[in-house]
């Protein structure tokens, strides 16, 4: 199983209970994970306050690219990503592709 989660620059695996989600439709499973530890938050979170101020130093015109960029990535992704919310919901295809053209969108 690949790791979950991203924290301070390097892929881990969390320390918290395995969960998952099934298709509410067959019953199969969409996919399962591990999920994060107390002490997995705080490292987060401890990374997080590192970051940010390198973040906030950048000029805002480099922040709008890597947030245009993290768009790109999602309408790259956006058919992938609408059939697993809708798998995982028991959306409509239709309401699952709005929902992911909605948070990919690049105004």
């Amino acid at each position: 199983m690949r790791p979950e989660l991203y924290i301070d620059g390097k892929w881990r695996t969390g320390a918290g209970a395995r969960f998952g989600s099934n298709d509410h439709a067959t019953g199969a499973q969409v996919w399962e994970g591990i999920g994060a530890s107390s002490d997995d938050v705080a490292d987060a979170m401890n990374a997080a306050r590192r970051a940010f101020r390198a973040w906030a130093g950048r000029p805002t015109e480099e922040r709008i690219a890597i947030a245009r960029a993290f768009g790109k990535a999602v309408e790259a992704r956006a058919q992938v990503i609408a059939e697993t919310i809708s798998r995982e919901t028991g959306k409509a295809g239709w309401d699952a592709r709005g929902e992911v053209q909605a948070n990919g969108r690049q105004d």
